[in-house]
């Protein structure tokens, strides 16, 4: 037999007519073997169906019709109001939109961004009432449906993940769309969310969260710690406060492994590592920190002072992590000067100290007339940095016996002489004829006897025959066509 296809209209006057003239008792029977509630439930319009509204009460009820599209603006308003009071609607972004402006007060930025909280400050009780009733089905069909990120009142927040009528999974996915600050991860039961919450950066950036969620852990900081504190924003806050050691959020030696363990994390990025550190309220031995740092953290170390400025760390530090312990005592200089005989510095070690920019002219000088002198006459790029220092300071000192030293080394003969005009009031004549036997040819002849040797003319040759001149170390000078003549004495 060929089906009969009824319009659209056909099927509503048809429905309107059961609507009208069945009994409630045989709606009933009707629904049990169709989609009666399911056509009643995605009626727009079932409000106005019918004019008689006694007869649609009962239907309501009858079938425990649950709308999920009812207009309740355009039918009788005592029928939407027992809809909206009888919770015969689901739960269900439109349906919450629409009870909410019929029987509350409805906002639309706070319905689309904070939608947990349009329900509170709806100020329709029986709404609150409802949503408390069944809240997972509110999260699952309202709030994770929601097109933007959510915000809700952190009280709000927190109770709901401590409510474990709530399955886990859905706590998680509801944190998932929360943009809302956890204050305190104490304030969940357990440690069950604590993951996500830092995964998804929802604590407050306080260090008091940190240790509590390392200890919280079982005295671990988790990969979901490290992703946290990884976040530079996270990590910028945390550094305005240093780690309170006097009054610590636990037990203090728990603080401190918890320090000991975040300074050894290779895992954290340079920059997160750099401001965390600053948070650090303790110097450490190098023994402190593990074999797997590199470098460039080591540096941060020694720039946040992490590391212990003693002559312990910095032997430590040239052997494991060579170049670094010039940092150490640039940041420490005090500490350097206080116990200078007890750094074991190298040639390497002096001339970074020459060269920094770290160090004043007068450390500086501090340095070279404490330390050993060999160190200063047998290394070419220590005595090259002395030379240098001395011309660009005409108040840098050094030990005579240096400056011998660097009259006598191989540098370029323009240098040695502008270094002896500089400094030749102080010699003695047996140690100007010792300095002038190093020079090359012809200023080796100065002031050997019966010899009168020629020099090329220039500034500083003019002053060094001058200078020999009034020190009686030659006899007499005269000018020539080829240069200076320095004539000595013949006996």
């Amino acid at each position: 037999m060929q089906q009969t296809l009824l319009t659209k209209e056909r099927k509503r006057e048809y429905f309107e007519l059961v609507i009208a003239h069945a009994a409630v008792d045989s709606l009933k029977a009707i629904a049990r073997v169709s989609d009666l509630d399911k056509t009643i439930s995605g009626t727009e319009d079932f409000m106005q169906l019918i004019p008689d509204e006694e007869k649609l009460k009962k239907v309501i009820t009858a079938l425990q019709i649950k709308f999920n599209a009812l207009d309740l603006k355009s039918g009788p308003k005592k029928l939407a109001s027992f809809v909206c009071d009888n919770e015969h609607y689901q739960l269900l972004p439109v349906m919450l939109e629409r009870v909410i402006d019929f029987a509350g007060t409805f906002d639309r930025e706070t319905f689309d961004k904070r939608n947990y909280e349009a329900i509170y400050s709806s100020g329709y009780p029986k709404l609150i009432s409802y949503v408390k009733k069944q809240l997972s089905d509110y999260l699952t069909n309202v709030y994770l449906k929601m097109t933007d990120y959510q915000y809700m009142d952190s009280n709000h927040f927190v109770t709901l993940l401590n409510n474990d009528t709530i399955a886990l999974e859905l706590r998680r996915q509801v944190i998932a769309k929360t943009t809302t600050l956890v204050p305190l991860i104490t304030e969940l039961t357990h440690a069950a969310l604590d993951d996500e919450l830092l995964e998804w950066s929802l604590v407050e950036a306080t260090w008091y969260n940190v240790i509590m969620a390392y200890v919280r852990k079982e005295n671990s900081i988790s990969n979901a710690l490290i992703g946290y504190l990884n976040d530079s924003a996270i990590a910028g806050e945390l550094s305005k406060r240093k780690i309170d050691k006097d009054n610590p959020v636990t037990d203090l030696e728990t603080v401190k492994a918890f320090m000991v363990e975040l300074i050894n994390r290779t895992d954290l990025s340079d920059e997160a590592y750099d401001l965390l550190m600053i948070s650090i309220p303790y110097w450490y031995p190098m023994s402190k920190f593990n074999a797997e740092l590199t470098k460039e953290k080591i540096d941060l170390l020694i720039k946040r002072y992490v590391v212990s400025p003693v002559p312990e760390n910095f032997s430590a530090l040239k052997e494991r992590y060579p170049g670094t312990q010039l940092l150490l005592i640039e940041r420490s200089k005090k500490e350097l000067f206080e116990k200078l005989e007890q750094f074991t510095l190298d040639s390497s070690d002096v001339v970074g100290i020459l060269k920094s920019v770290k160090f004043t002219l007068q450390e500086k000088n501090t340095l070279v007339n404490h330390v050993n002198d060999i160190l200063l006459v047998n290394n070419r790029q220590v005595q090259t940095e002395l030379m240098r220092l001395i011309f660009d300071h005409a108040s840098f000192k050094v030990p005579e016996m240096v400056l011998l030293s660097l009259l006598k080394t191989a540098f370029p003969i323009g240098q040695r002489v502008k270094l002896f005009n500089m400094h030749y009031q102080q010699f003695t004549t047996a140690q100007m004829a010792e300095i002038f036997a190093t020079f090359p040819d012809p200023f080796d002849d100065i002031g050997v006897r019966y010899k009168s040797p020629v020099i090329p003319y220039g500034t500083e040759n003019g002053y060094l025959a001058n200078n020999l001149r009034s020190k009686n170390f030659i006899a007499n000078i005269k000018e020539e066509k080829k240069g200076i003549r320095l004539i000595s004495f013949k006996k």
